[in-house]
């Protein structure tokens, strides 16, 4: 199977964040982040109501991304569109307030309550976080600690073992040099790794929908600092079904939707605009 960019850079930041020591990672599940190094179009797509096969595709067809464009100006309605669940949209985010999101950031759907929130900050000229997610529990917390004791008193039981049948060799040949014997354990160390690997970033996130307090229902794939607008913007893409649930939400103003970075509990507001180029 050919291997993509984002395979690659995925791989890279994987073997990056687990060469590091346990103090010294980053806790996602604290963060309620459950995919922080790339972004999982099939599930994400499959829990808004797409096909579970992984058949999506990214909307190119200029018709029906005018027919969005206009309808997130309020110049036509969006169910006209005729959207497909399996179709990722392309969209164009610019920040409202200070912060860079990243790479890989959360887009995910805003409460009635954090718009009044909003209002209610800006008219004191308060630039705080719209929202900051919970500081949650790491289940598996107990579990790991548990079974890196248990494998390391193992490693000790089996050099132990190697260290008493050295012993026996050198009563057996009294006057020659007897080491001891190189350890065998490769594949328990394999399997190890493997197990503890999956305790911190599950290869299947339980959800990637509900990760977190607000709806997820995309991702940004580029993100940086516009010369042009003076104003950090991003590149991103949405479900289709996400979108319309965004619709009927935003009543009033211009589409908003919120962006958490993946190493941050805040949430900020962006503008959306759907990409037609």
């Amino acid at each position: 199977m050919r291997r993509t960019e984002a395979d690659v850079e995925h791989e890279n930041k994987w073997n990056k964040y687990f060469a590091k020591p346990n103090n010294r990672r980053v806790n996602y599940k604290k963060l309620s982040i459950a995919s922080p190094f790339r972004c999982p179009w099939t599930q994400l797509i499959s829990e808004w109501g797409g096909p579970e096969e992984g058949n999506f595709h990214v909307l190119r067809d200029q018709e029906t991304l005018s027919k969005i464009h206009h309808a997130l100006n309020r110049k036509f309605n969006l169910k006209s569109a005729q959207m497909t669940p399996s179709s990722l949209i392309p969209v164009y985010l610019t920040m409202k307030t200070r912060g860079n999101p990243g790479d890989i950031a959360l887009i995910c759907l805003p409460l009635r309550s954090d718009f009044r929130e909003n209002k209610q900050k800006r008219q004191h000229t308060d630039f705080s976080p719209v929202h900051t997610e919970p500081l949650r529990k790491d289940p598996e917390q107990k579990e790991r600690i548990l079974l890196r004791k248990q494998h390391l008193r193992l490693l000790k039981r089996l050099r132990n073992r190697r260290i008493r049948q050295k012993k026996a060799r050198q009563r057996k040949n009294p006057g020659t040099l007897i080491r001891i014997a190189k350890p065998q354990n490769e594949k328990l160390i394999r399997d190890q790794l493997a197990k503890m690997r999956e305790l911190w970033l599950p290869a299947k996130p339980e959800s990637i929908r509900n990760q977190c307090s607000r709806e997820c229902f995309g991702y940004v794939t580029q993100c940086n600092f516009s010369l042009s607008e003076a104003k950090v913007t991003a590149l991103g893409y949405v479900t289709t079904k996400g979108l319309e649930k965004l619709y009927k939400t935003c009543t009033k103003g211009t589409f908003k939707v919120l962006v958490r970075g993946t190493k941050s509990r805040c949430y900020r507001f962006a503008t959306i605009k759907i990409r037609t180029d």
